[in-house]
């Protein structure tokens, strides 16, 4: 959100030449936050963010310890990597929210991806910073239900 936030601010200072895009970041931010309301939002990179996906690994692990909701879910969407770690914090930051629908769908992705194979509990390095997965998926889906 901050992000958005402040990419929105860049675009109104670059003058009217950028009114345009200005309205496109808005138009694309309030699309993102209907999709992630309704549990709408899909992961779909696999191996192309590979490398974004570990430079976010601290940050992520942060946002969640935080609670900082708006923040985790902006940052698992802008890299789009296809786990079950990113369906968690997304159904966490939509639990925190209070868009418990969203979070129920997510948590059941996060499921569904850790059983395809998917999974943060690699075979080379274990990423899931602390996270049991499916287990903590399947207890927070249980509490909700």
């Amino acid at each position: 959100m901050r992000r958005a936030l402040a990419a929105l601010l860049c675009l109104a200072l670059a003058g009217c030449g950028a009114t345009h895009d200005r309205d496109q970041m808005v138009a694309d931010h309030a699309t993102f936050e209907r999709d992630f309301k309704a549990g709408a939002i899909r992961l779909d990179c696999v191996v192309s963010c590979s490398r974004a996906k570990v430079a976010i690994e601290a940050e992520t692990e942060r946002l969640y310890a935080n609670s900082d909701w708006v923040d985790l879910a902006d940052e698992v969407i802008r890299v789009g990597a296809r786990n079950d770690l990113a369906y968690f914090y997304l159904g966490s930051a939509a639990e925190g929210r209070g868009f418990i629908g969203a979070a129920k769908i997510y948590y059941r992705l996060s499921i569904q991806e850790t059983k395809s194979g998917y999974g943060c509990d690699e075979a080379l390095r274990n990423v899931c910073q602390g996270i049991v997965l499916p287990r903590d998926a399947e207890q927070r889906l249980e509490r909700l239900s």
